[in-house]
């Protein structure tokens, strides 16, 4: 996918460049080259997977058998969240398994939601089914009163509007995917109300695993880095199938997440292709609102993507026939985002404090 505004796009080379130092805008200028890490926006990149035997239809959609990818020789890397709970596809720990059914209506802002579904102004397929079946109007008021209490439970209006995007967002993978599956297939009323009560259980966790918990701790962890305009949060989330039949679904979340430490911004992104989730990394460099691609990484296999070794697979940013596999970030974006936290096993955010500390990144030449 090519970097949106970048076509054409070359500069001097980056040990040249004081702009791609890892310089606040006071400090004196040092020659050297800053990696730029791999952004992905909400439309996130998804690897066009073929049928084994049967073919697929022009949507992308199987057909209801096993599909595989055409991927990389290299196995794919697996963070830990699909190392949570992986049934041949990645999905959510508890913690991020999301299946809500309910109905809201919010206003601007973070104001309360009003809780009860209007049946009467019902338009969406899926609302119309849980309007008229109970067992789907009890889980729908279960979640619902999970939701009342997350947003009190909220500590301050940051995380509460966090909260907000996060149910707005179910809410639309919701009315795409949990009446029919990927082929138009009706999903059975059981498994939209294990989706409904996974997404009440997530919302009522106050726990370490909780939303509320792990935005905490993400905004701890950010709280080292000078942060920027070009600093946030990019996910993508839908209900995926957990097997070539489709009639199992679980909630995910993908995307990019940005860094900005003074002049650098460092980027990781996970896409999911069918059977396995996909990183790519960036590392740009920041001059104010405007981002500047310098070099991109694959992390398959080997290209681990966390040196400036010939084996880490890094690719310049102006190198002819190079293409980022996301998009650079932008302005604009959340500051938080609980459903793309944790990091991966450790070595995710050690690879994050390199990039953005290291006085060049990556050394590539």
């Amino acid at each position: 996918m090519p970097v949106p505004g970048m076509r054409g796009h070359r500069r001097s080379p980056v040990d040249r460049d004081p702009v791609h130092t890892n310089e606040s805008p006071g400090a004196p200028r040092r020659m050297g080259r800053v990696c730029a890490r791999a952004d992905a926006r909400l439309s996130y990149h998804k690897r066009r997977c073929t049928e084994t035997a049967f073919g697929e239809r022009d949507s992308g959609s199987h057909v209801g058998r096993e599909v595989r990818c055409r991927i990389d020789a290299q196995r794919p890397r697996k963070t830990n969240r699909l190392r949570e709970s992986m049934r041949g596809i990645r999905t959510a720990s508890t913690g991020r398994l999301a299946g809500l059914a309910a109905m809201f209506v919010m206003g601007v802002g973070v104001a309360l939601p009003s809780f009860a579904m209007d049946c009467a102004k019902a338009v969406q397929p899926i609302e119309k089914r849980i309007c008229a079946n109970p067992a789907l109007r009890a889980a729908d008021a279960r979640l619902n009163a999970a939701y009342a209490g997350a947003l009190k439970a909220a500590p301050d209006a940051a995380i509460r509007g966090m909260l907000v995007r996060s149910q707005r967002r179910w809410l639309d993978a919701r009315n795409k995917r949990l009446d029919t599956d990927y082929e138009g297939h009706r999903l059975a009323v059981d498994e939209v109300r294990k989706a409904f009560d996974r997404r009440a259980a997530v919302l009522a966790d106050r726990s370490g695993e909780g939303l509320i918990a792990r935005a905490l701790a993400e905004r701890q962890w950010l709280a080292k880095y000078s942060g920027g305009p070009l600093a946030g949060f990019d996910a993508n989330c839908d209900f995926i199938p957990d097997d070539a039949s489709g009639a199992h679904v679980s909630y995910a979340c993908f995307g990019a997440i940005h860094v900005q430490h003074h002049a650098r911004v460092c980027s990781q992104s996970e896409d999911w292709a069918t059977g396995a989730v996909y990183q790519y990394r960036l590392v740009s460099a920041a001059d104010g609102g405007k981002v500047h691609p310098v070099a991109f990484c694959e992390a398959q296999g080997a290209h681990a993507c966390d040196s400036g070794s010939a084996q880490a697979g890094w690719v310049r940013a102006a190198t002819p026939g190079g293409e980022s596999r996301t998009p650079a970030p932008v302005t604009g974006l959340p500051q938080l985002d609980a459903e793309l936290w944790p990091l991966g096993d450790g070595g995710d955010a050690a690879w994050f404090d390199r990039c953005l500390t290291a006085p060049v990144f990556p050394d590539v030449h």
